[in-house]
């Protein structure tokens, strides 16, 4: 015959032991062929030990990831006005003034942001419908729902960096006179 036993304590650990202890001492030799003892308390830890490993390895594998992309979206914007310091040196000498240059840049900037952020929302929902129906298979009663933080989180990261890199571009490429920068060869 088998015997499973389960249970959950306050101490678990020293009920756990005393349990074994009375299962060798009271139930060898009997008809009991097995006993399995689990102690629930025990179990649950380890879970939420398991969920927070995963947890962690999970939000640094994000981290990492956000800051490749922020660097790699900073660095391509910046390096791109830069590069055109010659083109902007040119729209000003024909008399495009400060206001409208930041407008245009600016517009620039958020048609980048925009058609990022729609592809790559679109891209993020499919994916998390996906993962939603995965899991589904394996956990009853779930239901889908959009992380709606996480979502606005990245459309604020977006902004963010492309306000900051386009205002690092900015100061950067309008550091000379217009002379000046016309005359630069062209790289």
């Amino acid at each position: 015959m088998y015997a499973y036993l389960s249970f959950a304590a306050e101490q678990p650990r020293s009920i756990e032991a005393e349990m074994d202890a009375m299962i060798e001492s009271d139930l060898s030799g009997t008809e009991w062929y097995r006993t399995y003892l689990n102690n629930n308390a025990e179990n649950d830890r380890q879970a939420r030990v398991m969920y927070e490993t995963i947890q962690l390895f999970i939000n640094c594998f994000i981290a990492i990831t956000t800051a490749i992309a922020v660097a790699n979206v900073f660095n391509t914007l910046a390096n791109s006005i830069i590069l055109r310091r010659r083109e902007f040196a040119m729209l000003k000498s024909i008399g495009m003034g400060n206001r409208a240059f930041w407008r245009m840049i600016a517009l620039e900037c958020a048609s980048y942001a925009l058609r990022g952020l729609i592809i790559g929302l679109v891209l993020g929902a499919g994916v998390t419908f996906m993962v939603f129906q995965a899991m589904s298979l394996s956990f009853a009663g779930l239901d889908f729902e959009m992380p709606l933080g996480w979502v606005l989180g990245a459309i604020g990261l977006v902004v963010g960096v492309l306000a900051l890199s386009t205002l690092y571009a900015l100061r950067k490429s309008s550091a000379g006179s217009i002379v000046q920068t016309l005359r630069e060869d062209a790289v």
